[in-house]
């Protein structure tokens, strides 16, 4: 689809997310993480299961090792954009508190007029990192279609641009990658 549309600046991989291979830093990153699916409820017909705990350690941990590698393969002023769809605070308000405590990436707002709910704070007696706030939250009753997790960060580092609403622009291309022809 993204070439038939004609988006040829566009790299799609299928592979082990995890095992991304170091080389020119990207400018932008989704992260659409494998999680327990309780946002596709409704395309379920009502159907849905209960994670087990060993499922949600996993799944948790997954999903926080594509953040982390997300984050070191986008360059300095890059942007990193997070989903899921499920509402488990463990899976997205859980992963960007560890990722936040550590990792050079601050949380941006995102910049659309669609109704949401900000991320959650607070969880079974867990303080999350205050900008897990600036997350979105949208639910079923929203856009009237399965619900969803998403949250915007910005990598900080050396030779990074100042943020603003406006995407930051590479000067020069990066090393290590061909025009596409």
């Amino acid at each position: 689809n993204l070439y038939r549309l004609g988006c040829m600046n566009v790299i799609v991989i299928a592979g082990d997310g995890r095992r991304l291979p170091r080389g020119a830093p990207f400018d932008r990153v989704l992260v659409d993480a494998p999680c327990s699916g309780e946002g596709n409820y409704r395309r379920q017909e009502g159907r849905s299961s209960t994670p087990t705990p060993r499922f949600t350690a996993y799944v948790t941990g997954l999903q926080e090792a594509l953040l982390r590698r997300a984050i070191e393969l986008t360059r300095p002023g890059g942007t990193i954009v997070y989903s899921t769809c499920t509402y488990a605070p463990e899976e997205n308000e859980a992963v960007l508190d560890r990722v936040l405590r550590d990792a050079p990436v601050t949380m941006e707002d995102i910049p659309l007029q669609i109704p949401h709910a900000p991320g959650v704070l607070d969880w079974q007696g867990q303080h999350f990192h205050r900008e897990v706030a600036r997350a979105w939250r949208v639910y079923p009753h929203h856009l009237d279609s399965g619900g969803l997790f998403m949250a915007r960060l910005r990598r900080q580092g050396a030779g990074q641009q100042s943020c603003s609403d406006a995407e930051p622009q590479l000067t020069t291309p990066p090393n290590g990658w061909s025009p596409i022809p």
